[in-house]
C-alpha cells in the first residue's frame, strides 16, 4: 500500500523592500504634531506644512465617520519639493502619506483644476482609512500563502526518502483584496464634508468618448494598472464614475459596507463582497452603471444637434497638446508623445505653409509654450538632468 507523505508550508510576508532614493543631505528636516497627524517637511515648506496640517485635520472627521474607522496612532505626512514633480502616495500598512507639493494642475490636462494640496492630502488620507478598514489581518502581515505538497512513495530505493511530488495545492490569503478602480474611485470621491475633487468636464469627456464608442474598460481591466497611453488614467475616471454611481444610487454608506465586507478573511476577491452588500454580482452592478451612462450620453448627443468637426492636424501620438501659433501665423508648435506610449512629450514645430514638421526637443515638460513677439524664438521648459543630490528640476529654454 502506497503511503503519501504530506506537509503544509506557510509563508508569511513580514515587510517590504525599501524604495531606493536620495537622502538629500542638503535639506534640513523638521516636524510637528497635530491632534491626529505628524507632519514632516524640509526647509522652504513651512507654509505648506502649516496648511497641510489644517487640511488634514479638516478631512479627518468626515472620512473617519464615513468608514467608521480611526487609525490607532497618528498618521505621518511627509511633504517634499526637491523635484519638479507632482504626486501623492499612501503607504496604508504604515499609516504614512508622502506628498510632492508641486501642483499637478500645471502638468496634467486630463482633469480639471483643483486646490492641489487640499485635494491630494484628502485623497491619500482616504486611502489610509478605507484600505485600513479593508484589511483582514494585522498590517504587519500583507499576506499569507498556504501550500500543500504530496510525494510519491519510493518502493524500490531505500536510499531515497521521498519520491517525486505528485500533489500540490496552493491557497493565497491577501490582507487586502480591493481592486484598483474601487480604491482610487473611493479616494477621489472622498466623503461628504471633505470632497475636494470633482467630476469635471475633462473626466466626463474621456469617459463619454469611451462609452459612446463602446471602448470603455471591461470590469476586469478596471481592476489593474500597467496600461499604455491613457490606460492608467481610464482606471481612475472609470473608478471615480462607478463609485459616484454607487453612492448616488445606493447611498454613500455602502462604500463603508463594501470595504468592511472586504476585510473578511474568506473574501478572495470583490465579487463575493458585492453579492453580500448589494444582493447582486459586481458584473450586474457594472452593467447597470454602463447602461445608465449610455442613456445619459446618447441623450446629450441628440440634444447637441448637428456637429461640425474641425480639421485633424496631427494623428501620431496618443497625446498631442498645448498648440501655440507664432505671431506671424506661419508656424504651429505643440507637444506630442509621437510613437511612444508614455511621456514626457516631444516639442514639435510645424510649418503651416508646407505642413513639414520638425522635432525640436525631447523630454519637454507639459507646460505652456510661448513664441517671442518677433516670432523668432520659442520658449519652453524641460528637465535636462539631475543635480548632485539627485533632484530633477525644470529649466527654461529658448529655441
Amino acid at each position: 500500500m502506497t503511503v503519501i507523505f504530506k506537509f503544509i508550508c506557510v509563508s508569511i510576508i513580514l515587510g517590504f523592500v525599501p524604495a531606493h532614493g536620495q537622502n538629500h543631505p542638503e535639506l534640513e528636516w523638521n516636524a510637528f504634531e497635530t491632534e491626529h497627524f505628524r507632519i514632516f517637511y524640509h526647509t522652504g515648506l513651512q507654509n505648506a506644512a502649516k496648511r497641510a496640517a489644517k487640511v488634514a485635520e479638516e478631512a479627518y472627521g468626515p472620512i473617519t465617520r464615513l468608514y467608521d474607522y480611526e487609525p490607532k496612532e497618528k498618521v505621518r505626512i511627509v511633504l517634499k519639493d526637491y523635484d519638479d514633480y507632482a504626486n501623492g502616495a499612501a503607504f496604508f500598512y504604515h499609516d504614512t502619506i508622502e506628498i510632492w507639493t508641486t501642483s499637478l494642475d500645471h502638468e496634467y490636462e486630463l482633469r480639471g483644476t483643483t486646490d492641489w494640496l487640499r485635494n491630494v492630502i484628502t485623497h491619500e488620507f482616504t486611502h489610509i482609512i478605507s484600505l485600513g478598514v479593508a484589511r483582514s489581518m494585522s498590517p504587519r502581515i500583507p499576506g499569507i500563502y498556504f501550500q500543500y505538497f504530496g510525494y510519491q512513495r519510493e518502493k524500490n530505493r531505500p536510499d531515497i526518502l521521498t519520491g517525486y511530488p505528485d500533489i500540490i495545492a496552493s491557497y493565497p490569503m491577501m490582507n487586502v483584496v480591493v481592486p484598483m478602480w474601487l480604491a482610487e474611485g473611493a479616494a477621489q470621491y472622498m466623503a461628504v464634508g471633505a470632497q475636494h475633487d470633482r467630476w469635471d468636464a475633462h473626466r466626463d469627456m474621456i469617459l463619454r468618448k469611451q462609452v459612446l464608442s463602446d471602448s470603455q474598460l471591461s470590469y476586469e481591466e478596471m481592476g489593474v494598472f500597467g496600461k499604455c497611453g491613457f490606460g492608467n488614467e481610464y482606471v481612475y475616471d472609470h473608478g471615480y464614475s462607478f463609485v459616484l454611481y454607487i453612492a448616488e444610487k445606493y447611498g454613500a454608506d455602502h462604500l463603508q459596507k463594501l470595504f468592511r465586507a472586504a476585510s473578511n478573511w474568506r473574501a478572495l476577491n470583490v465579487d463575493g463582497v458585492f453579492s453580500k452588500v448589494f444582493g447582486k454580482s459586481v458584473k450586474d452592478v457594472y452593467s447597470d452603471w454602463i447602461f445608465s451612462m449610455k442613456v445619459r450620453y446618447e441623450k446629450q448627443l441628440e440634444e447637441l444637434g448637428e456637429l461640425r468637426e474641425g480639421e485633424l492636424i496631427a494623428d501620431t501620438g496618443f497625446s498631442n497638446m498645448r498648440p501655440h501659433i507664432s505671431t506671424d501665423g506661419s508656424r504651429l508648435a505643440y507637444l506630442s508623445t509621437q510613437k511612444k506610449q508614455y511621456g514626457p512629450h516631444f516639442l514639435v514645430v510645424r510649418d503651416l505653409g508646407n505642413d513639414e514638421e520638425e522635432v525640436i526637443a525631447a523630454g519637454v515638460s507639459a507646460s505652456s509654450l510661448s513664441f517671442s513677439s518677433s516670432g523668432e524664438e520659442l520658449l519652453f521648459t524641460r528637465i535636462d538632468r539631475a543635480d548632485r543630490y539627485g533632484s530633477r528640476q525644470s529649466d527654461i529654454y529658448a529655441y
